[in-house]
């Protein structure tokens, strides 16, 4: 299993083995019966991989395809592999060279990667070493879009860059890529959508603000789908997703909201199988109280569809005491005791200052010394229940003697000054942990001989105050998301929180620059996000007491 983070399901829950079973029901269209399919969690032939734990970013498989036989083909990142879930088998496996792997392509000759962290794309041929290319894009991108023989990017923008990369001759692919197309804005409210191969166009009118699409990979190779995205801000955040069926003349022949439910973020997560049936792929909570599951579902298609959606609620889910206990040890250990006294006491502090301050984290260039590197004692393995804590960011591998940039990943790591994470270093401390764990009898898989920053200490270090979790920054006022102005924050209660630095505006939107310490770009990293997945996630903008300036 790689990389041995963390346990696939929460501590304390037993994991649910429903394998690939297909439940006996689901959803209806017409007189035919479409099963939904599940699968289980873990790093067996048939499971995919899922870390859902509090205070961090769910993660789980980040996009799925089919392949001219019908079998979905899944990126699964924790598991760093390429499944094939009807063969229960790896197809290829994922290199350390693709930090945050998030789409895919592949052929009968190589799996090629997208690494939104690094900005690049991996190539991986059997029995070659993998080939990096740095994208050179003014955005973070979001998946590979397919055009004849070239390959090509969407952005996070809504605009379509080449990569220079292209098929060779007898280069097929295993599993079909996005098509190509362009969105026109047509008003704030409505958008004409081009096929280029196909020579149709789309136009599509809403209640709600058009802020993109993207088209759906279909196995059949005559399906189009496009998926649209839909936001309203004001009079409450709502966030929604729309899947449009269209016919050889570009009318629509069928509409369906998609389900936003779920913590674990997908970045493509619907397909086309070879009966031209649109599958949406999620991670789920088990009714009966197991561990997540995996599903992938047939999507309703309906003549027009209705957004039963109320928007973005306020969480007033009540805290377990799990979650209560270690918030409260992880603040305690950073020298937090009583978060009550945190935000009368605050200082003030300039969002200039806040700004100075992440981006120093971010920009930090530091040696990984030998001591950082290993330490007799402690073994580079995620097994708590073997009494073995500490796992080491990937992006470190074979990084011995050399600089690197950021501060990296560490579970529980905060400091009130950074020049403290390069004192530790000095003293021979570990370079980052991604080994986490939420059970006390493992001590939380606290390792203290490591250094360096979780998501929580990144932004506590930027806003200059003592250590509080997701949990208790929740306690923070939510401002409203059109007043969202850099050094602000956005957070998801129990799981995630990213820093401001920028917002601008898009093809799709109001897009929000963050930097972020997150286990899936193995520390500190700089990434955009629209404004519609930031509220389609769950998070919601904070602002730091005592701030100031323009």
């Amino acid at each position: 299993m790689y990389p041995n983070r963390r346990p696939f399901f929460p501590a304390g829950q037993a994991i649910s083995r429903m394998g690939a079973a297909v439940m006996a029901y689901a959803l209806t269209s017409g007189s035919v019966a479409l099963a939904e399919t599940r699968y289980e969690t873990g790093d067996g032939p048939g499971q995919l991989g899922v870390m859902s734990l509090s205070e961090e970013e769910c993660v789980g498989p980040q996009s799925i395809r089919y392949d001219q036989a019908g079998s979905p083909l899944v990126l699964d990142v924790v598991n760093r592999r390429i499944a094939d879930l009807s063969a229960r088998s790896d197809l290829a496996q994922i290199p350390d060279a693709a930090v945050d792997p998030i789409d895919f392509i592949l052929t009968n000759r190589r799996a090629i990667y997208l690494d939104g962290a690094q900005r690049s794309i991996v190539e991986l041929a059997e029995g070659a070493a993998p080939v990096v290319t740095t994208l050179d894009a003014s955005a973070d991108a979001r998946q590979f879009v397919v055009a004849g023989p070239d390959i090509s990017i969407l952005l996070v923008d809504g605009t379509i860059v080449p990569t220079g990369l292209r098929l060779s001759d007898g280069e097929e692919l295993r599993a079909a890529g996005s098509e190509e197309f362009s969105v026109e804005r047509l008003s704030p409210n409505a958008v004409r959508i081009s096929f280029p191969a196909r020579g149709i166009t789309l136009e599509l009118e809403s209640d709600y603000q058009l802020l993109g699409a993207r088209t759906v990979s279909a196995a059949d190779g005559t399906s189009l789908y496009v998926l649209v995205e839909e936001l309203q801000i004001s009079p409450f955040p709502l966030a929604l997703r729309k899947l449009v069926r269209l016919g050889d003349d570009g009318k629509a022949t069928g509409e369906a909201y998609l389900d936003q439910a779920g913590d674990c973020a997908i970045n493509v997560d619907v397909a086309v199988d070879r009966s031209g049936t649109a599958q949406l792929m999620s991670v789920r909570e088990p009714t009966e109280g197991g561990g997540p599951v995996v599903v992938v579902a047939p999507v309703e298609m309906t003549g027009v569809a209705v957004s039963t959606s109320q928007g973005q609620a306020d969480d007033l889910r009540e805290v377990s005491s799990e979650e209560a206990d270690l918030s409260r040890f992880l603040e305690n250990y950073n020298g937090t005791l009583d978060i009550m006294t945190v935000s009368p006491t605050l200082s003030p502090i300039t969002r200039s200052s806040i700004l100075s301050r992440a981006r120093e984290a971010y920009d930090l260039r530091w040696t990984l010394g030998s001591s950082n590197h290993s330490r007799p004692g402690i073994e580079n393995l995620c097994q708590p229940a073997s009494g073995k804590y500490w796992k080491q960011p990937p992006r470190l591998t074979g990084m011995t003697g050399r600089t690197v940039k950021s501060v990296p990943y560490r579970w529980g790591g905060y400091y009130r000054e950074l020049v403290t994470f390069q004192k530790k270093l000095d003293l021979g401390l570990l370079a980052g942990d991604v080994c986490t764990c939420r059970e006390s009898r493992y001590n939380y898989c606290i390792v203290d001989q490591s250094a360096g920053l979780d998501c929580s200490g990144f932004v506590s270090l930027a806003w200059n105050m003592p250590y509080l979790t997701t949990s208790s920054l929740s306690q923070f006022a939510t401002i409203g998301w059109n007043d969202l102005r850099p050094a602000d924050a956005v957070n998801k209660r129990g799981s995630h929180v990213r820093l401001v630095t920028g917002i601008r505006e898009s093809a799709r939107g109001r897009l929000v620059q963050v930097l972020e310490s997150a286990v899936t770009c193995d520390g500190v990293c700089e990434r955009e996000y629209t404004q519609h997945e930031l509220i389609a996630g769950g998070y919601k903008p904070i602002r730091r007491p005592s701030i100031q300036g323009e």
